[in-house]
């Protein structure tokens, strides 16, 4: 039998049964062998370390688990590896492979539960597989390509090739339902819905210009001021002002972001040094094509620019050459989609004072690099809320009568917060809420009750069977809805999440079919305001 590891590194567990890995009684398992690639991400041999790593830690985990595999395609570092703090997905410890599902929202992604969501698979999915009787931590893997009844993976410590393929049917309604993968029971999938969206329009799309105060830089000269449509925007002065104004169509991007930045890119400078700007919003509508009182309508001539005041207090930096240059309108954006203020675009301008000091950028106009045109990035806030026990007092016994908890807008009455770690082997073994007629519970009831200050959809939550033995559990919500749930016993991952389908739903109850004796336990309550 293989060794167990220790849990230090929890959320790189992806234990696999060796039955699973059939292979040529004589053949040799290379370490760290490719297996197979996807998007130039390999997939790699767990040699035959089985329950254990092959190579050590690395930077996204045991090495090669199958969680290591799903970190790098995503390049989350694990929170130990020094790249974490500049890594672009900063993803927590997680626990179980199969407790990705249950925590998505923590991740920056979108959960699809099986057998329920009408959104079906797409590549780049991460599909999520349950625990089983002889591997309680269950699996994840990648989509690859989807048909119209089966989707490819790539994987490690599963299948020998590193790949595979699973079936899925549609039903009336629309919803997905994958088959189970031997006694693997696919709870979902993940999708990086909430990756920061970015709009970089190109020639023809993008309303970007630059205008200065002196020379109109027209034909036959006439101004005062004037400027150029071309493939660079200028900031900068030398006895006279050179401002840049850019408006983005924001027509289908989010209603609220957690993170908008305008971003544009140095190429050079002119004169002494590069300059430091200020940022206005601008509040009246401007379009030098189609309006203006200069000679032609090929430039924003200086008199027409339109009115702005100043939407960030202070001075913003210098920019530097060969670099982008990265200015935070977060609040800014969502004042434009809540219609708090109208969007007609922002303006950069030098501070005053800085005579022959430039920045130039590339315009929505360059044809060298398209990639390096101006851009909005948004990073959509998520209307998903998590509720957990983290933090709060618990020991590992159930104590007195407590009273309904409240945490973020959600009560759960009925039971009593303990520690799950010291309490029983359970596969969430942190602190959980939880009731049981077995041991000494004061106060605990047959029913928990899980309550919503407001109407919530897309509810679920973690559900943990306390007893030995398995046990059928009844979830039912105020609009109607029940559905039954069975686990095995509590050593034997005896828990999943539980997703309701509902909408506008006000309350949950969770009970035992049996109502005589009960003990179970919840966490992870997760779900979307309406």
């Amino acid at each position: 039998m293989f060794a167990r590891r220790s849990l230090k590194w929890g959320l790189f567990w992806c234990i696999v049964l060796v039955s699973l890995l059939p292979r040529d009684a004589g053949a040799i398992v290379v370490c760290g062998e490719i297996l197979a690639t996807y998007r130039s991400i390999p997939a790699k041999s767990n040699g035959n370390a089985g329950f254990d790593e092959c190579a050590g830690v690395g930077t996204y985990g045991y090495q090669y688990q199958c969680v290591e595999y799903v970190r790098r395609f995503y390049n989350a570092p694990i929170p130990g590896d020094p790249t974490f703090a500049s890594a672009a997905r900063k993803w927590p410890a997680i626990g179980a492979a199969y407790r990705y599902f249950e925590r998505a929202s923590e991740l920056g992604l979108a959960s699809f539960a099986n057998g329920q969501s009408t959104t079906g698979l797409a590549p780049d999915d991460i599909i999520v597989f349950g625990p089983t009787v002889s591997n309680p931590f269950g699996h994840i893997a990648i989509v690859t390509a989807v048909s119209s009844t089966a989707v490819d993976l790539i994987e490690q410590n599963f299948s020998p090739t590193g790949t595979a393929t699973v079936s899925f049917t549609r039903d009336g309604s629309g919803r997905y339902t994958v088959a189970d993968r031997g006694s693997y029971h696919v709870l979902g999938w993940l999708r990086a819905a909430a990756l920061p969206i970015v709009v970089q329009p190109g020639p023809g799309e993008g309303k970007d210009i630059w205008t200065t105060s002196v020379f109109s830089y027209a034909p036959g000269a006439g101004g005062p001021g004037g400027g150029l449509d071309n493939d660079e925007l200028v900031v900068g002065g030398w006895g006279d002002l050179y401002y840049t104004l850019l408006q983005f169509n924001l027509t289908g991007m989010p209603a609220q972001a957690s993170s908008a930045r305008l971003e544009v890119f140095a190429f050079t400078q002119r004169g002494s040094g590069t300059t430091a700007m200020q940022l206005d919003r601008i509040t009246a509508f401007w379009d030098w094509r189609i309006q203006g009182t200069g000679a032609d309508r090929e430039r924003l001539w200086w008199a027409d620019r339109p009115s702005a005041i100043q939407c960030i207090a202070g001075t913003l930096p210098p920019c530097t050459i060969g670099q982008w240059y990265s200015i935070d309108i977060t609040g800014l954006y969502n004042g434009w989609q809540s219609g708090t203020f109208a969007n007609y675009g922002v303006q950069l301008r030098p501070v005053p004072g800085g005579d022959n000091t430039w920045c130039e950028f590339y315009s929505s106009d360059y044809s060298g690099d398209p990639s390096l045109r101006p851009r909005l990035v948004v990073a959509p806030a998520s209307s998903r809320s998590v509720v957990t026990f983290e933090g709060l007092p618990a020991g590992p016994f159930f104590t007195g009568v407590q009273p309904p908890l409240t945490i973020s807008g959600v009560t759960v009455s009925g039971g009593q917060v303990i520690s799950a770690a010291g309490f029983f082997q359970a596969p969430d073994r942190t602190i959980v809420y939880g009731s049981s007629s077995a041991f000494n519970c004061p106060g605990c009831l047959a029913v928990m009750t899980v309550t919503f200050a407001a109407t919530a959809s897309n509810v679920s939550f973690f559900l943990m069977n306390g007893f030995g033995v398995p046990v059928t559990y009844l979830v039912t919500d105020d609009t109607g809805s029940e559905t039954l749930v069975q686990l095995g016993p509590n050593f034997s991952g005896g828990g999943t999440t539980v997703t309701l389908p509902s909408r506008e739903i006000r309350q949950v109850l969770i009970r035992s079919t049996d109502v005589s004796s009960w003990d179970f336990f919840i966490d992870t309550i997760a779900f979307d305001s309406n």
